[in-house]
């Protein structure tokens, strides 16, 4: 490692891997905050709390999404 860039290139995949587990989290989130809606039985606490999880974890897929343009646009820049 000589350079800046060549630190940068390694970190980049690692950061993308990071990223990737993220959406993964966020997509069992949404599917687990469901089965809580699922599991509610009407009882407005618990679905109001399940309704929260599911803005939340979209809210963080998002993110991810965004963060991996933004990872692929900085990493395009570097590498040329």
């Amino acid at each position: 490692i000589t350079k800046l860039t060549d630190l940068l290139l390694i970190i980049f995949p690692v950061v993308e891997w990071l990223i990737k587990i993220a959406m993964y989290v966020a997509i069992f989130m949404t599917f687990y905050m469901l089965f809580k809606i699922a599991m509610a039985r009407g009882d407005s606490s618990k679905l109001a709390g399940a309704m929260g999880g599911i803005r939340d974890a979209i809210i963080g897929l998002v993110i991810a999404l965004v963060s991996v343009g933004i990872v692929n646009f900085i990493s395009s820049g570097i590498a040329k």
